[in-house]
């Protein structure tokens, strides 16, 4: 929540809501106001190494949160995190087809690459005529998470060494051994 005030010199201030902000924003915004309040080119410089070293950035990065804090105010500087983290900003439609390829490519003894599925997501794109569909990285992220179950499926029950001990996986999960390296 971003409110005015006037001082008596008659400078604009903005004054900060702790309840909406983490203590980061608000770091950050008493920053750019201290940054914004300097009197002189040189102490304008030497604030600026001073905010870079006490918000652990780069100079050139302070540079670039003053210009979004001269552009945009206190919402320029504050930090969005997505709301749909974790998932894959793609249409079911694609994601099936991704999976659907990939599984396909996938029997009996054929492999398919992910570069290979990335490849025909493009054609399959190209053929409909869509210009905005998944790329080679996101096609690859969605992929992982098979790729990783497929391993897991994989996995046999062995001897293993682990650094020093050796570990053995059984049936039973009730029967784990380990022995040490003498």
């Amino acid at each position: 929540m971003e409110t005015s005030n006037q001082t008596a010199s008659g400078e604009t201030g903005h004054l900060i809501s702790s309840v909406e902000l983490s203590d980061a924003a608000i770091e950050r915004i008493r920053a750019m106001q201290y940054l914004s309040s300097a009197p002189d080119k040189a102490s304008y410089l030497q604030r600026q190494r001073a905010v870079a070293k006490q918000l652990g950035m780069t100079v050139r990065n302070v540079q670039r949160l003053m210009q979004q804090w001269r552009n945009s105010g206190m919402s320029g500087i504050i930090r969005h995190s997505r709301k749909d983290i974790g998932s894959h900003r793609v249409s079911q439609q694609w994601l099936e087809y991704i999976l659907k390829t990939y599984r396909q490519g996938n029997r009996g003894s054929r492999r398919m690459s992910r570069a290979q599925v990335a490849v025909l997501v493009a054609a399959r794109a190209q053929e409909l005529g869509i210009c905005d569909y998944p790329s080679r990285a996101t096609v690859y992220r969605i992929l992982q998470s098979e790729m990783d179950k497929q391993a897991q499926k994989q996995r046999k029950r062995s001897l293993g060494w682990s650094g020093e001990k050796l570990t053995l996986k059984t049936r039973y999960p009730f029967v784990t051994s380990f022995l040490t390296k003498g």
